[in-house]
């Protein structure tokens, strides 16, 4: 098929899709506006070494997320097109299969995690992000 051949859209001016997308700002600062009102509360309500105990956990927890984007991406287009056609198995097959692969990679992810503070490699790096106040280090 040639350009000349592909149909034009008059349905959609640049004016119709700043109107469209106006909520796009919204949304998009939501989650960070959240995070930072959540902080807030926790150096509020408990303390700031609080807040930066929370936040190292959500970092530590951070590949675990990226890694199920990642497996969504991935198995993400096979599950819609499963979806679209009604075949139930191949939905359950790719169910199956972000499943697993998130729990294998997160048990070994934890485990890594759950070694002896003297292998973890960043603490020969960084040795003063693992001292927690009013220990004796």
């Amino acid at each position: 098929m040639t350009r000349s051949e592909h149909p034009t859209s008059a349905c959609c001016t640049p004016r119709d899709l700043l109107r469209s997308g106006r909520w796009l700002p919204i949304g998009a600062s939501a989650g960070p506006t959240a995070g930072f009102v959540i902080g807030i509360l926790i150096t509020q309500l408990a303390s700031a070494a609080d807040l930066g105990l929370s936040e190292a956990a959500r970092i530590t927890a951070e590949p675990i997320l990226v890694l199920a984007i990642g497996l969504s991406a991935v198995l993400g287009p096979s599950s819609v097109e499963a979806a679209i056609n009604r075949h139930n198995g191949d939905a359950r097959r790719n169910s199956r299969r972000f499943t697993l692969g998130l729990g294998i990679v997160a048990m070994l992810y934890f485990a890594t995690l759950s070694l002896p503070e003297a292998t973890i490699p960043l603490r020969v790096v960084m040795p003063r992000a693992f001292v927690l106040p009013g220990s004796p280090n």
